[in-house]
């Protein structure tokens, strides 16, 4: 009796410990993040205030835009590195460089607007993720499906943007058409902040283990900002294509 009483003790505190641990890694997530759209937003702001200043940083909008894509593909390589430093600067300049290419929706759009963007993005991101932490279901099919139609749906931008260039019209981004796609991308992603949430703490165990919880915390911060700015890129594309 004295011996599972003191079994009984001790699996409590070590979940205690766990669930204590847990908090303060997801805190470290959310905190991460929370700088991160911060850094983008301050950036946006200062470049959309001096014309100057926007058009010479919008010059490197492709070499910006495949250095955003370059962090995202190696990522895994640059958040895990031996050396947690090269995380954390990844992070930031990727956070940085959204606020360099985000900058002209801050300038062509009324402040109210973007400010109401950013509060809709806010209360859509808190709410999934919410879902996604607390959640006893399995959001892995959803979350498989969900990355697959967002690779998709990258495609069709990605190809209406560059095909142009060379002169092959892929199709005309109808008024219609903008507006569904920006309706699905944004239903994805909301989708994706859920599924990753689960994903990262799930990720607790691991990163506790390899006493990597600050990586692993910039690592996850890394994935719901993604999550974040592609939601608010899309709201303040919905309100300039409803004016």
């Amino acid at each position: 009796m004295v011996n599972q009483t003191r079994y009984a003790t001790s699996t409590a505190s070590s979940q205690a410990a766990y669930d204590e641990g847990l908090r303060k890694y997801m805190l470290r997530v959310y905190n991460y993040m929370t700088l991160g759209v911060a850094l983008t937003g301050a950036v946006a702001w200062l470049l959309s205030s001096n014309v100057a200043l926007l058009g010479t940083a919008l010059s490197l909008k492709w070499a910006l835009f495949l250095g955003v894509i370059g962090i995202g593909m190696l990522a895994n390589r640059i958040f895990f590195a031996r050396n947690p430093m090269v995380g954390y600067v990844a992070f930031f300049a990727y956070a940085a460089a959204w606020g360099i290419l985000i900058a002209p929706w801050f300038y062509f759009l009324d402040a109210s607007q973007v400010i109401n963007a950013f509060f809709m993005t806010s209360a859509m991101f808190a709410s999934t993720s919410l879902f996604g932490y607390t959640t006893k279901r399995d959001l892995g099919p959803v979350g498989r499906f969900l990355t697959m139609a967002a690779f998709g749906l990258f495609a069709i931008v990605l190809m209406s943007w560059i095909l142009p260039l060379f002169g092959i019209d892929f199709f005309v981004l109808g008024s219609t058409f903008h507006t569904l796609m920006a309706i699905g991308v944004i239903l994805v992603f909301a989708g994706l902040t859920a599924y990753e949430t689960q994903v990262i703490k799930q990720m607790y165990s691991q990163a506790a283990a390899q006493g990597m919880a600050n990586q692993f915390a910039v690592a996850g911060a890394f994935m719901l900002y993604g999550n974040f700015v592609t939601i608010f890129v899309w709201i303040m594309s919905l309100m300039n294509g409803s004016e």
